[in-house]
């Protein structure tokens, strides 16, 4: 059995992002799009689809033309539940709310995964494939071939996509006689108009913030081992509550007698990429209660141990609660912790 490669598990996750879609009208989209000035008529025209059960134009209002076409082709739409739950089903939409732009980068970042997923798609129709299925059963020279193509696609991957603005939108909507909230994507694709997004952003932004999450975790329990080790090894006093911070300068409370160069040293031996990182690490009695860090580059999520939480004091105590999912930058989770240990 041929191995998964990486340009499968790229266009299965094309397919399982998005459902796919088992259609064969091949019409021109552009005049599904109605390139409206306001990107309100989209979102009234998205719901309106999805009522009407109309798939296929769906499609065309969700993603660019050739992206739509191609997921046309090689998906099933059939076990897509978000639309399963909407479709032939009396909806009126009550009120749609612009709630703030789309950050230059969050841009940028999802025209590059709408370009993503729409190569392996291309290969896929290049090399005469039907399904993501018959990759398994492509002879070994032809998936070579395909893989070489990918891996130069990754090396020197341009989006495909200029996407000119995008707005998070509120809409309030009535399914029959329920009152609904959904926080969607709008995004104006260059030469074609607006595209409404209702899960690809999410999906996205998950991931990403998944991602921070565990690099975090990492942090708080490198730096864990780090005191345990320093304790052991040099019987370091590691009691007390303080911060530790990438930025030395921001250290709150820390032990005269506590060498943070060492600590620091030991804690990179648990987290080499430590260094990649704007973090801050709070320890009371040497042991982490809350981490935090974001990508140097800031083109990340900031990510926190535990997850998606914030520090809180309980009983004299450092402790966490939940976040409620609200996005706190570093700074801010800086700020709570200091508050708390001073």
């Amino acid at each position: 059995m041929k191995k998964i490669t990486s340009l499968t598990l790229a266009a299965l996750t094309a397919g399982l992002a998005l459902g796919g879609c088992g259609l064969t009208k091949d019409d021109d989209s552009s005049s599904d799009k109605g390139k409206s000035s306001d990107y309100k008529d989209i979102i009234e025209n998205y719901f309106d689809t999805v009522d009407n059960g109309d798939i296929e134009k769906a499609l065309k209002l969700m993603y660019p033309d050739d992206l739509a076409k191609m997921l046309e082709k090689f998906g099933n739409f059939d076990t897509n539940e978000a639309f399963q739950e909407l479709m032939n089903k009396d909806i009126e939409v009550l009120e749609i709310k612009k709630e703030n732009d789309f950050p230059d980068e969050s841009i940028t970042e999802f025209s590059d995964y709408l370009g993503k997923m729409k190569y392996p798609l291309d290969l896929m129709a290049e090399y005469g494939l039907k399904s993501m299925d018959d990759i398994q059963g492509m002879d070994e020279e032809k998936l070579k071939e395909m893989q070489d193509k990918y891996s130069e696609m990754e090396e020197n991957f341009k989006s495909p996509y200029n996407i000119d603005d995008a707005y998070l939108v509120n809409v309030k909507y009535k399914v029959n006689d329920d009152e609904k909230n959904s926080e969607m994507l709008i995004y104006y694709v260059d030469g074609e108009g607006w595209n409404v997004d209702e899960s690809m952003w999410k999906y996205i932004n998950k991931s990403k913030k998944a991602s921070s999450n565990s690099s975090a975790s990492t942090l708080g329990k490198g730096y864990a081992s780090a005191l345990c080790d320093i304790e052991n090894r040099d019987n370091a006093d590691v009691s007390g509550t303080y911060i530790i911070c990438s930025d030395s300068s921001k250290n709150v409370n820390v032990p005269d007698d506590l060498d943070i160069n060492k600590l620091d040293e030991y804690a990179e031996n648990y987290f080499y990429k430590k260094d990649d990182f704007d973090y801050f690490v709070v320890i009371e009695d040497g042991c982490t209660v809350f981490s935090a860090l974001n990508s140097k580059n800031k083109e990340g999520k900031v990510g926190t141990f535990p997850a998606n939480s914030i520090p809180v004091k309980e009983d004299d105590h450092i402790s966490t609660e939940s976040s409620d999912d609200k996005e706190y930058n570093l700074d801010e989770l800086y700020d709570m912790a200091v508050e708390l240990v001073k």
